[in-house]
């Protein structure tokens, strides 16, 4: 084995055994070489080999016994959750995610805070070390090429599948056709309003395909409408307008804009969120959104893992009234 000099020892040997453990080499209640075996197969310290050990044991993924030494413990499987940043809905999908796999079942939650470096470094230094691979991916429109060197059975994409797919498993939801379903379920709601404003700032990483499906509504329905590509300010507040937000720092730039002025939810301005989550059931009464359900795509997710059965699904995205609207 060839050490390099960019990571420790510590964790080539982790790497290493966490790999072959993954590929069948050493399985389920096999005997591991003893430190000393291991320390003279790889011209390394003992003391090297037992960190390492000792950082397996604690992940769940060996276990010592006397007699026995050290040996992989039963069925253990590793899974990473790769998502892109973190949110209460994200930790919604999290929880449930969790929630319905085996206990044998280790899971690494990590983001990639839409980083295309991270994402390409985090892909690259994933494989052959994981059971599965349940990832968001870092484009909407397009498959990242590192995803493709991961083994294509145990690669499930979540979230993003407006991309070619192939013969990869997916649960994800569109941003186009879906959301324009669920803006018709609202018509009702947005007819008693003058004016429908979508906040939509540069900066998101919403797909755009929200916009043209706006767009379409508005136009279908026959509601006057305006897209505003930048941040909220007091000063864009107007009387008879509902205004639907990508961002939560907007949503709370109107709440507070709308208090300040006296202004009433539901009649007199109404606002509608992108993405559900707790707190909203519970702010100015409740904020209504456009959301799919996350907690259904944590548990989906999980049964892929569990059963290693193909899934290709596009989850509906649902208005959920209430009385911001």
């Amino acid at each position: 084995m060839k050490f390099s000099n960019k990571v420790s020892k510590i964790n080539q040997v982790i790497d290493r055994m966490m790999q072959e453990i993954v590929e069948g080499v050493y399985a389920p209640d096999d005997s591991l070489p003893s430190v000393n075996e291991l320390s003279r197969q790889l011209r390394i310290s003992r003391d090297t080999v037992f960190k390492a050990y000792k950082e397996l044991k604690l992940r769940g993924v060996i276990d010592s016994a006397p007699m026995k030494g050290y040996f992989v413990v039963d069925d253990v499987k590793r899974v990473l959750l790769l998502l892109d940043v973190y949110s209460p809905f994200k930790e919604r999908l999290y929880n449930a995610f969790v929630a319905n796999l085996p206990a044998h079942v280790k899971v690494d939650l990590l983001f990639h805070q839409y980083n295309e470096k991270l994402f390409e470094m985090i892909v690259g230094d994933s494989i052959g070390k994981y059971n599965a691979y349940v990832v968001m991916n870092f484009k909407y429109d397009e498959m990242v090429a590192g995803l493709l060197k991961l083994p294509s059975s145990k690669l499930l994409l979540i979230d993003f599948c407006s991309f070619p797919t192939g013969g990869l498993s997916f649960i994800g939801q569109n941003f186009d056709a879906g959301f324009y379903r669920a803006l018709d379920a609202a018509a009702e709601r947005f007819g008693q309003y003058k004016r429908l404003v979508f906040v939509f700032p540069e900066d998101s990483v919403h797909p755009l395909g929200a916009i043209d499906a706006f767009l379409r509504f508005c136009v279908d329905r026959n509601l006057a409408h305006d897209v505003l590509r930048k941040h909220f300010e007091e000063s864009d507040l107007c009387l008879d307008t509902a205004y639907i937000c990508i961002m939560t720092d907007d949503l709370v730039s109107i709440v507070a804009a709308t208090n300040r002025v006296g202004y009433k939810f539901g009649s007199q301005v109404g606002v509608a969120v992108y993405n559900d989550m707790p707190l909203l059931e519970i702010i100015q009464e409740g904020i209504s959104a456009f959301s799919i359900d996350f907690t259904r795509l944590g548990e989906l997710a999980a049964s892929f893992v569990a059963k290693g059965e193909k899934i290709q699904l596009e989850m509906p995205t649902c208005f959920i009234e209430r009385k911001s609207l």
